[in-house]
């Protein structure tokens, strides 16, 4: 998805798109991981200059608030309620991973 607008900038406004990122990748990338598009993080991360998991470490309380809503929601067999809570397990699941966050995530129980 973004890396159309990445990739082919339009003429003369490859800095606009830069500083746009710059200052709105912690809003866009939130979006990006509740969709499971950890390629356009990466894409994101790259355009701005910055290594894709301190992206999502700066974006980290964003991305929570997002996911968190899901975990508080009760439901009863297949619904959309429960396909939400499902991704946000898989995301949260996705960010503890040690190839991404690993233990900046992780809670110490002492």
């Amino acid at each position: 998805m973004l890396e159309i607008f990445f990739k082919n900038p339009i003429q003369g406004h490859a800095g606009n798109v830069f500083t746009t990122c710059r200052s709105c990748y912690k809003v866009l990338v939130p979006h990006l991981v509740i969709r499971s598009q950890f390629d356009d993080v990466k894409s994101l991360a790259n355009m701005i200059e910055k290594d894709w998991k301190q992206v999502l470490a700066d974006c980290f309380p964003k991305i929570l608030v997002n996911i968190l809503p899901y975990f508080a929601c009760q439901s009863h067999g297949k619904s959309e309620v429960a396909e939400q809570r499902d991704t946000a397990s898989k995301v949260y699941d996705m960010l503890k991973d040690e190839n991404c966050l690993g233990k900046q995530v992780s809670v110490s129980n002492g």
